[in-house]
């Protein structure tokens, strides 16, 4: 008979927009795992009529659990404020669920939602996706912080994305953690053929284009202006190239309204499962992402899946990035003609078989292999 394992996400977007670790990680434990998977509301639009309809929507909710994506899907009253009654208010709920369905391991993303009891009679597995928080400097992210350390101590045992983050959590809470990179559907990304890529291309009007492409949340920290001046550069010397972004950003509008033009083009969101085609349809990624500590340590899923497509790349230099040493990525600092150069070199590479195995670990079939492991 199949564990019941309960897995709450760091936050829930639907997993038909973007893609979420512990999303990714609950829908692979399914065929040894009876997987429930807690939900709620986010979302990407910072708004506070959005994020106040978010608070609203998650408290008044009734106990449930229904199935999707082959999993259980759980849902029962969260609250999101105000902060120091929120962990006590969703624990509550949180252990009555546990009881009732006989939860046999918990792995937890939330780095502030509940407080776990010290004493239990379940595992339990923390999870660090990124950083808690970007910095300490407002009383919110300081509660953050406070909160995953509490949660680190109770904790059975810690898995993190990230080298950075291992050491981040061995550094700040003096506990071990294992090592669980984010990962790619290797096989799928690969299995997209060049008459699919050649359809998707004319779909989108791109036919006989170079494109330089960003997939991926368009947040705040990617430097959509820094990478226009540099394709600016780049299209002087390759007239036929284009700059394609695919992903949700709470900021498109004006993105579109600022830098859109019929060579620099923003899709928008897409389902998930058509993400493949993107990656095999342009013939460059780019991971433009800001230099500071958060990105530093962070695991940056794009990169890997950029890869596993076989695609070159050009990124920012940051440090877990470097610490990948994957052969078709090229790290420098945002210098706008040091970038340009860049791109027009990796324009002139090729894809070497023997690369395929540097990013084979980071398959999900293999990380949940490492995780099954852990949970035994």
């Amino acid at each position: 008979m199949k564990k019941n394992i309960l897995v709450i996400p760091s936050h829930f977007i639907g997993p038909d927009k973007i893609r979420i670790r512990l999303i990714e990680i609950a829908k692979n434990l399914s065929p040894c795992f009876e997987v429930h998977l807690l939900v709620w509301n986010a979302s990407i639009e910072n708004s506070l009529f959005k994020r106040t309809y978010t608070c609203f929507a998650d408290l008044f909710k009734q106990n449930k659990i229904y199935k999707k994506y082959s999993l259980n899907i759980v849902e029962f009253p969260l609250l999101h404020r105000p902060l120091l009654l929120a962990p006590k208010f969703n624990t509550y709920f949180l252990e009555k669920f546990i009881k009732k369905n006989n939860i046999e391991i918990v792995l937890n993303g939330s780095t502030y939602m509940f407080d776990f009891p010290k004493k239990k009679e379940f595992k339990y597995v923390l999870d660090l996706a990124d950083l808690p928080a970007e910095n300490d400097q407002s009383s919110f992210n300081r509660f953050i912080y406070k909160s995953f350390f509490r949660e680190a101590i109770k904790a059975d045992f810690l898995t993190t994305a990230s080298y950075g983050l291992k050491e981040f959590i061995k550094n700040k809470s003096g506990r071990d953690a294992y090592l669980l990179p984010n990962g790619a559907y290797v096989d799928k990304l690969r299995s997209f053929n060049s008459v699919e890529a050649g359809d998707l291309r004319s779909a989108l009007s791109l036919q006989n284009k170079w494109i330089i492409g960003y997939i991926g949340y368009i947040g705040c920290w990617v430097e959509v202006e820094f990478l226009v001046k540099v394709f600016q550069l780049v299209k002087k010397e390759i007239p036929n190239a284009v700059l394609l972004f695919v992903g949700p950003s709470d900021n498109l509008r004006n993105l579109r309204k600022k830098f859109a033009s019929p060579e620099i083009i923003f899709i928008g969101s897409i389902p998930s499962d058509d993400i493949a085609g993107y990656f095999n349809c342009i013939d460059i990624g780019v991971v433009p992402k800001r230099k500071n500590y958060y990105q530093d340590v962070a695991c940056h899923i794009k990169l890997i899946e950029y890869s596993a497509a076989r695609k070159m790349v050009v990124a920012t230099d940051l440090q877990e990035i470097k610490r990948l040493s994957f052969s078709n990525v090229i790290t420098a600092a945002l210098d706008i003609e040091l970038w340009a150069g860049l791109i027009k070199e990796a324009k002139l590479m090729h894809w070497e078989s023997s690369w395929d195995e540097e990013v084979k670990a980071y398959d999900w079939e293999n990380i949940i292999k490492k995780l099954c492991g852990y949970l035994a």
